[in-house]
């Protein structure tokens, strides 16, 4: 949800370091095109969104960093 309400503002789609500091952390296949029709599909996201929160704990699978939730949590 941060990083919806960050993208809707315009100063933050033409601030070259938050494109940079993206750009190394997302990797994708969709155009320029693409991603401004989202941001501008979902500008007003914010405000139907609901959000929650799960309690896990931190383990490492297969050599990734995962959050483990236990069954219960999850249901």
């Amino acid at each position: 949800m941060a990083l919806v309400k960050k993208i809707g503002s315009i100063s933050t789609l033409l601030n070259q370091s938050f494109l940079d500091s993206l750009s190394s952390q997302v990797q994708t296949d969709l155009s320029f095109d693409n991603l401004t029709e989202l941001a501008k599909n979902y500008r007003s996201a914010d405000k139907v969104v609901k959000e929650t929160h799960l309690q896990g704990h931190g383990k490492e699978l297969n050599g990734q960093d995962m959050e483990v939730m236990h069954k219960k949590e999850l249901q």
